[in-house]
């Protein structure tokens, strides 16, 4: 993932953020300092520093212009300290107070547009149907290690209805957890689910199919689909949800549609 916008956002910010603190601290060593002339320089660079903050908060996010009404109020609250002045001390403490709980709540404001514009750019995955034959190498040893860990059989004989995904997003790389590979395959009354994350780490699952509940696609406002597989897991005391993260595409929607009948068949078996 290239980090490079963000952190020169996060350099930027913070050399602004110190502009604001040092103009705050020169304007009011000039109005407040005692034996020094009051001058012009400290409101000269206030204003600038407070211009380039606003343009760029409106740019990126706007707690940006309180945190520098905040750092302002630090250099006031310094001068006020130092100089033992009462007004300049009142004055930067509501500043800081202020600009900071004002920062505070637009960060928090603007989370939900933070996170969209993040997932601006979906971790796409490309899904396709297949025979369990012709699963990834790497899904296929996996795949094998559980049906002889379980010992379900030979799938091949049990007309198997096999999904693969893949991520599929060559402009952001997967973090470590993310999985980069996954299967659902329904044989013999079985539904197993099979990842393999970026970090390289491979798990397997396996639930009943009349124990099995499916829900989704989930996550169409973020462009990361996934189904809601929820089932009793073999080793596992509870029920718990897994999600598999799919496409849009038509292989998808008819491994939905396969997976709803075939939920329906378990149950009408039982």
């Amino acid at each position: 993932m290239n980090t490079k916008p963000k952190a020169s956002v996060a350099i930027g910010a913070t050399a602004l953020i110190l502009a604001d603190l040092t103009s705050g601290y020169l304007l009011a060593t000039d109005l407040f300092a005692p034996h020094t002339t009051p001058g012009s320089l400290g409101m000269i660079l206030l204003l600038a520093s407070t211009a380039a903050t606003v343009l760029a908060g409106l740019k990126t996010n706007t707690a940006l212009v309180p945190a520098g009404l905040a750092a302002a109020g630090l250099g006031f609250l310094v001068v006020g300290l130092v100089y033992g002045n009462t007004v300049s001390l009142v004055a930067g403490l509501c500043l800081s107070v202020f600009g900071s709980t004002s920062a505070v709540l637009l960060w928090r404001a603007t989370a939900p547009h933070r996170r969209a514009a993040n997932s601006s750019a979906p971790r796409a995955r490309a899904t396709r149907l297949c025979e369990p034959a012709q699963l990834d190498t790497q899904l296929l040893g996996l795949l094998e290690t559980t049906t002889s860990r379980y010992s379900l059989g030979d799938l091949h004989a049990l007309s198997p209805l096999c999904c693969e995904t893949r991520y599929d997003n060559a402009r952001i790389a997967p973090a470590p957890w993310q999985t980069v590979l996954g299967a659902c395959v329904l044989a013999g009354g079985v539904v197993i689910l099979l990842d393999v994350h970026a970090s390289g780490d491979r798990y397997a699952v396996v639930g009943r199919l009349s124990q099995t509940t499916l829900s989704g696609p989930h996550g169409q406002e973020s462009g990361d689909l996934c189904l809601r597989i929820h089932s009793t897991w073999f080793g596992h005391a509870e029920a718990a949800s897994r999600e598999f993260g799919v496409d849009e595409g038509q292989a998808m929607q008819t491994f939905v549609t396969a997976f709803h009948e075939r939920l329906t068949s378990a149950r009408h078996a039982l």
